[in-house]
């Protein structure tokens, strides 16, 4: 907060004595100006703390939405699958630092980390909503391009609102945002927004548009219920979700839309606010808003690789699929999926077969190749990550004790066999408190030897889940 400077000056005034009238005047002034400017600074910061109060909301909001789709996601999520997506960047390698042969630089795919998405090559992209000026660094969006948000009003509400065209300067410190105010009783639970963009003709030598970039604001905080096409010289919309090039996201992130190049003239976004924040206790809002719109006409190559790394924390003993998630297409061809294991001591990248058991030499740490494809029918392929079904070893865990007494049996000696009888090269002793752990077995039945000098031999049947723990109680008898 910055500090006021008092322009009161005190003059000398003497009790019983004659004193100027003028100096009495001219301090009560500068005492009602000093005033006036501490209520006005006042309610600057009144606005400043509110603005800051609903940003807080608006943002905790946004954590919210975030934490229930994770949830959402936990609880859909196959248990018995790894899933890996683009946000981290350092799970993705063009093989500088492997041990491989690199990915040439014109192959290499595009990986935006903030959108999470990984495609094609860029070749060149001409930007069909502004100009960049490469002299003073600086964002020009002509004047002939249009965008608007409908409704204009909403029945019982009020709006409060910044000038839309933030969201088309590329700057991330600026964005658009429609506040729709209800009174705290009122029965809405959502509200609607339409932005609708005619693309200018005065920066572009034809309309053919083929990706479209999209930032809601705040992320994860909106949904994005659809995105329509107006071609030139054609009648109404087209949506793309009829294309199965997009589907609506519901408390979307940033994300990327390519389509076959087309000659397009408008872009509709529909957005949708099911969450409202309680501003006190007598309002509530509901608030829109976008970081960026921007829109290309992109060149890609036809061929991009790039290699995502994949650690599932414990040795595993195949991998039975690799399953990249696509956003726009389903065709086969778009992407190829190669697995290698690194030896850990060496280094070295081992082809690895889908389906097959893997050494215990080199199954610990992965390296998935990622090639993308061009296909017919969209732009670029845009894969979003992979969903991985790995066949992963078991553990075993227990405790030896006597059925004299039930006291822990120290210094037993356990054996993993097959039920053949062919040994399954397991072998360990029980601690002081009778306990015993087999690490990385393979799932499956098995028969368990327990042994000891002063105790019976025993022999437990034993069943091994995938990535689970089976937990044992084994007594034994003592020797007659």
């Amino acid at each position: 907060m910055r500090e006021l400077e008092s322009i009161f000056q005190p003059r000398e005034v003497q009790f019983n004595s004659i004193t100027n009238s003028r100096d009495y005047n001219e301090m009560n002034k500068e005492l009602g100006t000093d005033l006036t400017n501490i209520f006005q600074s006042l309610a600057r910061n009144d606005i400043k703390l509110d603005h800051i109060i609903q940003t807080l909301q608006i943002n905790n909001q946004q954590l919210a939405n975030r934490i229930k789709y994770l949830e959402e996601q936990i609880h859909n999520a196959d248990v018995d699958k790894e899933y890996i997506d683009f946000y981290r960047s350092e799970l993705i390698s063009y093989g500088d630092e492997l041990n491989t042969i690199p990915i040439p630089e014109k192959e290499r795919a595009y990986i935006n980390h903030d959108y999470n998405v990984a495609t094609l090559r860029p070749v060149y992209m001409t930007s069909k909503t502004f100009l960049y000026n490469q002299e003073d660094n600086k964002i020009f969006i002509p004047d002939d391009l249009i965008i608007e948000v409908f409704p204009k009003s909403y029945t019982g509400a009020i709006i409060e609102e910044n000038d839309i065209r933030n969201c088309l300067d590329q700057d991330i410190s600026t964005q658009w945002m429609r506040k729709v105010i209800y009174d705290i009783n009122s029965p809405v639970t959502s509200v609607n927004a339409q932005i609708e963009i005619t693309l200018p003709k005065s920066i572009i030598n034809n309309m053919n548009s083929n990706t479209i970039f999209i930032n809601p604001y705040p992320d994860a905080s909106l949904d994005i219920v659809s995105v329509e096409y107006k071609k030139v010289n054609s009648e109404g919309f087209y949506r793309f979700s009829d294309e199965n090039i997009f589907s609506a996201k519901d408390n979307a992130n940033s994300l990327m839309i390519s389509f076959e190049s087309k000659p397009i003239e408008k872009i509709k976004i529909n957005l949708r606010q099911r969450n409202a924040i309680d501003i006190d206790s007598a309002r509530k809002m509901f608030v829109l808003g976008l970081q960026n719109i921007s829109i290309y006409d992109i060149n890609y190559v036809d061929k991009s690789s790039f290699f995502v790394l994949f650690e599932p924390g414990t040795k595993v003993k195949s991998i039975k699929q690799v399953a990249p998630i696509m956003e726009n297409t389903d065709n086969p061809h778009a992407v190829t999926i190669n697995v290698f294991a690194e030896n850990l001591d060496t280094g070295t990248l081992i082809p690895i077969n889908i389906g097959d058991n893997i050494s215990t030499n080199y199954n610990e740490k992965f390296w998935i190749k990622v090639t993308l494809n061009h296909t017919d029918g969209i732009a670029t392929p845009i894969m979003k990550g992979m969903s991985i079904d790995v066949d992963l070893y078991g553990q075993i865990m227990g405790v030896v004790k006597s059925s004299y007494d039930h006291s822990p049996i120290y210094n037993a000696k356990l054996e993993l066999f097959i039920g053949s009888g062919d040994a399954e090269n397991k072998v360990t002793s029980t601690n002081s408190a009778g306990q015993f752990e087999m690490l990385n077995v393979r799932p499956g039945n098995y028969t368990m030897k327990v042994s000891h000098p002063n105790y019976l031999t025993a022999w437990y049947n034993v069943d091994v889940k995938a990535n689970r723990t089976t937990n044992l109680e084994l007594i034994v008898n003592t020797l007659a």
